[in-house]
């Protein structure tokens, strides 16, 4: 199945129903083979209780045309459903918070677009996920967690800025051991305005929250007047000032994960 969707619900027991009990009924779920992929706790936990790869019956149209926005169905979206009856009360924060980072999780796995999150709702003939379901909060809460990616690919003259693909002057590449990339042209995609001064062989970056300063054939940097080392030095390579891209990126307060496969760096602001 090719996932193009996510599609969400509520399992309709009581708000208040202790963390155990969500459990309890996570499994009878789970050994019934019953309609979604994931389900949501409270606390923010999750299950994969179906394979994400295998459709499952969950939104009540098997085709398209058959459903009332005529594009989602049960063999292209993924079921995510969250414990609790929002016909009745609001979600908890943990849950909503859980809830955010599963979606952004999935949508960055299988390549699925932010406006294609949508309620069962949307899709059939239905009161789920409920009146109080926080949809426009879950929303804006994955696109922000989208606005903090980038994607880096070793050798590819492209990075990966939330949703969209931007072309680059220059691709990532390998250095003794470290991924190095265009001091510049990364602090610009980073919301950065950048100049040198050329009597210091430093670049000054600044934003509407933050300051960097690097100095070229150095480790040392500053942010926000912080005293920072990064793991290799700032260097000159063929008129283009380059960082060590992981190292750079952490000191700005990125969690950054390398794909050896894939060859490539993924950078997520921590909010």
């Amino acid at each position: 199945m090719k996932a193009e969707w996510i599609v969400l619900h509520h399992y309709v027991n009581d708000n208040d129903l202790p963390l155990l009990k969500q459990h309890q009924l996570a499994e009878r779920v789970k050994s019934k083979k019953l309609s979604y992929h994931y389900i949501v706790f409270s606390d923010g936990s999750y299950w994969m209780i179906n394979d994400p790869r295998k459709p499952i019956g969950h939104c009540g149209a098997d085709f398209v045309h058959l459903s009332k926005n005529r594009k989602t169905s049960n063999f292209n979206s993924i079921a995510v459903c969250c414990m609790g009856n929002f016909q009745r009360g609001k979600m908890g924060e943990p849950q909503k918070t859980g809830l955010i980072k599963l979606i952004f999780k999935l949508c960055c796995k299988l390549g699925i677009k932010t406006e294609n999150i949508t309620r069962h709702s949307d899709v059939w003939k239905t009161a789920c996920p409920g009146r109080y379901y926080p949809f426009s909060d879950v929303v804006v809460g994955v696109k922000k967690m989208f606005s903090g990616r980038l994607v880096f690919t070793i050798g590819e003259n492209k990075i990966q800025k939330g949703e969209t693909i931007l072309q680059s002057t220059k691709s990532p590449e390998i250095l003794w051991g470290v991924a190095i990339f265009p001091v510049r042209e990364l602090l610009i995609n980073l919301g950065y305005q950048v100049n040198w001064v050329a009597d210091e062989n430093k670049i000054v970056a600044t934003s509407s929250s933050s300051a960097v300063n690097l100095w070229v054939d150095k480790k040392n940097i500053l942010v926000d007047g912080t005293p920072r080392i990064l793991d290799f030095e700032v260097l000159n390579i063929w008129g283009t000032t380059t960082a060590p891209l992981r190292s750079l990126l952490e000191n700005l307060g990125y969690k950054v994960t390398w794909n050896s496969e894939s060859k490539t760096i993924e950078a997520n602001k921590m909010f």
